[in-house]
């Protein structure tokens, strides 16, 4: 309840700046007063059929359903001019009344290629997408995905698994699923492994989650490429800012060799994976030679600010939404904004 009132104060305050004219003023008089061209790098995960929602292990903060983003880039079009990365990074951003949008995912994730690709093809534009290269081509799940089946299937073993994974941690029982998402986050790669494996024998009983919650093929990256194309988003998706050097920089190296020999394309371009990093990974990620780097922070990007550091807007169902299920323009350009 307390978050559908949530949801309907979010639309009010976005529908009233948004129609009353001030979130255009907001953006026209920010270019102004800047006077440098700036960039509104939208981020998205899971493109989802309704029937694929209803099934996925995916947190909710991940997934867009497939007629939402069809009315988002029917706005796209309308309102943005759209960039693809190669002009993005080469600066090739137009200046004009219109604002202009770089369209990102992250994961290449199966339903991007099935359900994303065609959409974006078919309205005329272009993505990039953030490939952790040891994952696809192969019958992988990320480990969250895997930690929520955990979870689903625990039954009434509920409480002993809350024991197990304190124990696990060596703190006390976590009590909800996004509680030990957010706790295995801060363990190094290999020891999440060890515990997500564990629990899954003990609980799980051999079952996995949905095929549609796995990746594409490098085939199907190939594919997409006249449409999307393929940045870094490390080896194994880790958590960079969690691990040794020696890892991180292994990760960051591996997966732009393995993304150019098989694109034939230079990459320069990475994702922090969940946007964690600090000053370290920064530096691990220029040395790596990436030239510009995505984080999760909100904002525009404005040309001469900080390549390694490049904010993005993350869209989700629930903030892009009128409380009524459908898109709204409203809700996505105050979440252009910074909110969150």
């Amino acid at each position: 309840m307390m978050s559908r009132l949530r949801h309907a104060a979010h639309y009010m305050v976005a529908a009233g700046l948004y129609y009353s004219g001030v979130l255009a003023l907001r953006c026209w008089l920010r270019r102004l007063v800047t006077n440098r061209p700036e960039v509104a790098v939208l981020g998205l995960h899971r493109i989802l059929t309704s029937q694929q929602a209803a099934v996925t292990c995916s947190e909710p903060a991940l997934v867009v359903t497939l007629p939402t983003f069809r009315k988002l880039l029917q706005i796209l079009t309308q309102q943005f001019h759209v960039l693809s990365l190669s002009d993005f990074e080469c600066g090739k951003i137009p200046r004009g009344l219109k604002p202009s949008c770089l369209l990102t995912f992250d994961d290449a994730w199966l339903d991007t290629f099935e359900n994303a690709y065609p959409a974006i093809r078919e309205a005329g534009l272009q993505a990039a997408v953030f490939v952790p290269t040891g994952l696809i081509g192969g019958d992988s799940f990320f480990w969250v995905e895997r930690l929520s089946l955990i979870w689903r299937n625990c039954g009434e073993n509920h409480e002993v698994l809350s024991a197990a994974l304190g124990q696990e941690l060596g703190r006390a029982p976590v009590t909800y699923l996004a509680e030990s998402i957010a706790a295995l986050k801060r363990v190094p790669a290999v020891r999440r492994e060890a515990i997500v494996c564990a629990l899954t024998a003990r609980f799980v009983d051999g079952n996995r989650p949905d095929a549609d919650d796995g990746f594409m093929s490098w085939e199907q990256l190939l594919a997409m490429s006249p449409v999307f194309e393929a940045a870094s988003h490390t080896v194994t998706h880790v958590l960079l800012d969690f691990e040794e050097e020696a890892t991180a920089n292994r990760e960051l190296l591996e997966s732009r060799a393995i993304l150019q020999e098989r694109t034939g394309k230079a990459v320069r371009a990475l994702a922090y994976p969940s946007g964690s990093f600090d000053d370290r990974v920064r530096g691990w990620a220029a040395g790596a030679g990436y030239h510009w780097a995505f984080t999760v922070r909100a904002g525009t990007y404005r040309v001469g600010d900080d390549p390694l550091t490049v904010p993005r807007s993350l869209l989700q169902e629930g903030n892009i939404t009128s409380p009524w299920g459908s898109f709204s323009p409203a809700m996505f350009h105050f979440r252009l904004t910074g909110w969150r």
